[in-house]
């Protein structure tokens, strides 16, 4: 849930006239560069989209995953090395007042809430969508004297 509300987010911040090439960054396959959950934080925390405390969280989520992933015949939550960091989450930590959650309770909850959170939020980045920057030109970078301007072209 979570890698695909990243997914959305960082797609929707990007240049929509590029589908192609922003599909080939975060979807063409095992050697796209934003291709994994791992890249996809990592960028969308680097670029601004996810607050410090989300990535935090979505990082001991994604390490947690990987325990369970690798291990799976091996390992449960009643694991003190996962208990103690879903302890660590502190998205359900919002919620303290309300409910006193075990281990699975704080992991599930932290992922509904980021997903949740992180998908909402993928709809109204199209505020902040980047945009294609005008192409290059030397008039841009030649340097005028507002005293003395001059008609003539300058020497390459």
């Amino acid at each position: 849930m979570l890698d695909d509300c990243l997914l959305k987010l960082l797609k929707n911040f990007m240049i929509d006239d590029a589908e192609a090439e922003v599909d080939k960054l975060l979807s063409g396959g095992p050697n796209a560069p934003l291709g994994t959950f791992s890249s996809r934080v990592l960028s969308a925390y680097c670029l601004g989209l996810i607050s410090e405390d989300e990535f935090k969280d979505i990082e001991i989520i994604r390490n947690i995953r990987n325990d369970f992933a690798h291990n799976l015949l091996e390992i449960s939550f009643d694991n003190q090395s996962i208990m103690d960091r879903c302890k660590n989450l502190s998205t359900p930590n919002l919620l303290s007042n309300i409910f006193e959650l075990d281990a699975p309770g704080q992991f599930f909850v932290a992922v509904a809430m980021l997903s949740s959170h992180i998908a909402l939020r993928a709809l109204g980045v199209y505020r902040q969508r980047r945009t294609k920057p005008e192409p290059f030109t030397l008039v841009e970078h030649v340097k005028v004297d507002e005293n003395n301007p001059s008609t003539e072209k300058p020497e390459l």
